[in-house]
């Protein structure tokens, strides 16, 4: 299973059989239908990255719960989840960033301009006759705004998981 799921990372998403699934499923023109179509464009980088993170934690913490008198349930919960806190991250902002920077799947999955993101948005100051340059500088600025603050805000866990994995050889 593993092995399938890594091999998700590398094969493109077919659009037309997930149109007509999302239709049959009730999943088209509106936003919770959008983002499960997306978190399922993100589950084999998140399983690949987990997988790899939960392999690196110690038998030895494993050990030390059970002589505690922890059961597998709080292990989980107060050592693994605490230690693959950057991994989640991680999973998140790249989830986050595929459903900021999609331009096709609003306009696949969503028919109502209404329920587009601002992103699309900004490809309205992009037209064939002429395109309004310094609108759509300003507005990429300011759609961008929101991602540039939480990296900062979640820098310090991004430098622990990168410096972690460099520590783990």
């Amino acid at each position: 299973m593993y092995g399938w799921l890594a091999i998700g990372l590398f094969l493109p998403i077919a659009i037309i059989p997930l149109f007509i699934e999302s239709r049959s499923l009730g999943l088209y023109n509106n936003q919770p239908g959008y983002i499960i179509l997306h978190v399922e464009q993100g589950m084999p980088l998140g399983v690949v990255l987990l997988t790899a993170f939960i392999a690196s934690v110690p038998a030895e913490l494993d050990e030390a719960a059970w002589m505690e008198g922890a059961g597998y349930l709080s292990y989980l919960a107060r050592v693994v989840v605490p230690l693959t806190r950057p991994a989640l991250l991680i999973t998140f902002l790249y989830g986050m960033l595929n459903v900021w920077n999609d331009i096709i799947g609003p306009v696949v999955w969503l028919s109502s301009p209404g329920l587009f993101p601002v992103t699309r948005g900004i490809y309205s100051f992009y037209g064939s006759n002429q395109s309004q340059w310094t609108l759509l500088a300003a507005a990429v600025v300011i759609a961008s705004l929101p991602l540039v603050a939480l990296f900062a805000a979640s820098q310090r866990q991004l430098i622990r998981a990168s410096v972690a994995g460099a520590l783990r050889g």
